[in-house]
Order: C-alpha cells, then structure tokens, then sequence
C-alpha cells in the first residue's frame, strides 16, 4: 500500500536567473562592495542556504544591515548596488504581494537584484 507522502517530488524548476552559489563565489561577489557599503552606511552579509549549507543551486541571500539607525539611507545602498553592476529586478511591493498570496504575513524588506544573470535576494534592515 503506498502512503499518501510515498511519492517523488518533481525536480525544482530552474528559472534562467537561478545559478550554483558557494561561499566562495558569494565573498567574490561581496568583498568589491564592503568599502563602498560602509561609506553608504551599512555592513553586507551572507545568509540563506549559502551561510547556512555552504551552497545553493537558486539564489544567494545577502543581508544589508545600517552601521546605524540614526541614518538608514536605502537609496545610497542601491546606489552601491548600480554601481558594481547589479540591476534591480524585483522590487519589494512585488515580492511583499507574492508573499501574500501563500498566506505570508511578512514585512521584512527584501528585494530582487541580478549580477551577470544570477540572482540575489537582498534583505534590507532598518
């Protein structure tokens, strides 16, 4: 007899955004952008199944966090961003309205950028 959870999930479907990240791509990407980030006023970091498993075959979660909440200047961070390449792709009305139709009540601001075609979720603290 065959359970109701005795069956193979299909595969993930990979988007063309979608790539293969380790830690040592990821701190390639980053290391060009620290200097610039603290000189806009925040620290960058690596999360997700990058920080957390090493790798991921999706996307990389980076966590841009104010040096201080006295001045949050998000726009100087996408300034950051433009500037090293990245392009905005998804914003966060977008992703925030995605979230609500699953059932998600979360606020935290994050957003979609793109570097060379790849895909990186940028989680914007304040």
């Amino acid at each position: 007899m065959t359970k109701a959870f005795d069956y193979e999930k299909p595969p993930k479907t990979r988007t063309r955004y979608d790539a293969d990240w380790d830690i040592d791509k990821a701190r390639t990407l980053i290391e060009p952008l620290i200097k610039d980030m603290w000189a806009a006023g925040f620290f960058i970091g690596i999360a997700g199944s990058v920080f957390t498993k090493g790798k991921s075959t999706k996307d990389l979660d980076l966590i841009l966090s104010p040096l201080t909440t006295a001045k949050v200047d998000l726009d100087a961070a996408k300034t950051v961003l433009t500037a090293h390449g990245w392009t905005p792709f998804v914003d966060r009305v977008t992703v925030t309205a995605k979230w609500r139709q699953v059932g998600s009540l979360d606020e935290k601001h994050v957003e979609v950028w793109l570097h060379d075609s790849r895909r990186i979720d940028v989680f914007f603290l304040k």
